[in-house]
């Protein structure tokens, strides 16, 4: 695979893509991808600079035009890091699973406990972090 994505164009230019997707990347698609997705969560996590929608809405925003009373206002930036400290949560559990996948640690783990229900439950918390990034992901923008 090669996968070259120049800077974010400037007004009325587009913005040059090349990628090339090889034969033998598309027998462990999983892995493949994840070796791209897992960095870019972790810089994602690393520099965000904003909260998907469901976990910014906490109210109590000092707009101009906002009328909020000041108890509300003034409770707005503990509810904000609240909020913050969960996306942060969703963002690890995400970085894990892929984690998993680009290590190899799946089964590392299964062998470690040598039993089937270690596995199951290695494997459930994979499909976790794989479901919220399914969910979240048109989210993935800061």
């Amino acid at each position: 695979m090669k996968a070259n994505i120049g800077p974010f164009p400037k007004e009325g230019n587009t913005q040059k893509v090349d990628v090339r997707i090889d034969f033998f990347d598309t027998w462990n698609s999983d892995v493949t991808l994840a070796y791209i997705i897992y960095p870019m969560l972790c810089q994602l996590r690393d520099t965000k600079q904003g909260l998907p929608n469901e976990f910014a809405e906490v109210g109590g925003e000092d707009y101009k035009d906002q009328a909020s009373f000041d108890f509300y206002t003034e409770s707005y930036a503990d509810a904000y890091d609240e909020t913050s400290k969960l996306w942060d949560e969703v963002l690890e559990k995400m970085i894990w699973s892929f984690a998993q996948l680009v290590n190899g640690k799946q089964m590392a783990n299964y062998h470690k406990l040598n039993d089937y229900e270690g596995l199951l439950k290695c494997n459930e918390q994979i499909q976790e972090g794989l479901d919220l990034f399914g969910k979240y992901y048109l989210s993935l923008w800061s």
